[in-house]
């Protein structure tokens, strides 16, 4: 595991634990370095972390920004259960902040896209 790596999952295991004052800035450091290094895949792992820590802490307008941005990762590298991931965030905000209609309509689209086995190989992603 690099040195990124190991600082992404302390930061992800300090959002889970409720440790903002932890999880934020080891999150944002991995980001700034999977930033310089272009890697597409981490920063949508990490963009998602810290929006998971985000709608935690009761700022869904900041969740939501982050979402995006890692929604367009996943799109340049064709990360089709990463967006599925995302997607289940996004219904989670939704229905966290009392738009649980939005919410259904969404899980059930991913559900579907889910579901349909000529689009995920056997690895789980495209084939």
């Amino acid at each position: 595991m690099t040195q990124q790596q190991c600082i992404a999952q302390l930061g992800f295991a300090a959002v889970l634990q409720g440790e903002r004052t932890r999880s934020v800035p080891l999150l944002e450091q991995a980001l700034a370095t999977s930033e310089a290094q272009g890697n597409s895949w981490h920063q949508c792992y990490l963009l998602w972390a810290l929006a998971v820590d985000q709608g935690e802490a009761g700022a869904p307008e900041t969740a939501l920004r982050l979402l995006h941005r890692a929604l367009r990762h996943t799109r340049k590298i064709d990360e089709y259960l990463g967006e599925a991931i995302l997607s289940e965030t996004l219904a989670w905000l939704l229905s966290s902040y009392g738009d649980a209609r939005s919410a259904a309509v969404l899980l059930g689209t991913v559900g579907r896209v889910c579901a349909r086995p000529a689009l995920l190989g056997s690895s789980g992603s495209p084939s």
